[in-house]
């Protein structure tokens, strides 16, 4: 294994042991963490960097973690909510679509009144349908 000079730059450091070295020489100067940092060391300058901190730094900066969580939360919740609501109409507009087809099909050989209850469209909805159909 061989050592690194204090003055080397993180990209190239190549094995592991190269990274890990730099970091312990390097952490508490850093302002940011290097750039391809594995997950390990990674985690490892943020909690380096946890330390440095005062008491009151440290609970501001868990008080924008939690905000931020929050927020990501947030977006999370309502993108889901508004991909669920946007499938829930396109079921319905092709319920919609498939009841309309089936109604033009027995326009010829059955009343409004079946119709209706055969396909879920109401009786003026069918009668539009038949008004347009002729």
């Amino acid at each position: 294994m061989r050592f690194l000079d204090m003055k080397t730059d993180y990209a190239f450091c190549e094995s592991i042991e190269d990274k890990w070295i730099y970091f312990i020489k390097n952490a508490r100067a850093l302002d940011v963490i290097p750039k391809n940092t594995n997950n390990t060391i990674e985690k490892a300058y943020k909690i380096a960097n946890r330390a440095n901190l005062s008491k009151e730094e440290l609970e501001l900066q868990e008080k924008r973690e939690d905000f931020l969580f929050i927020q990501k939360s947030s977006i999370e919740k309502v993108t889901r909510e508004g991909r669920e609501e946007g499938e829930k109409i396109g079921e319905e507009r092709g319920e919609n679509k498939k009841a309309i087809e089936i109604a033009k099909n027995l326009l010829d050989v059955l009343d409004n009144q079946t119709i209706s209850q055969k396909t879920g469209l109401t009786i003026k909805e069918v009668e539009d349908l038949r008004n347009s159909s002729t």
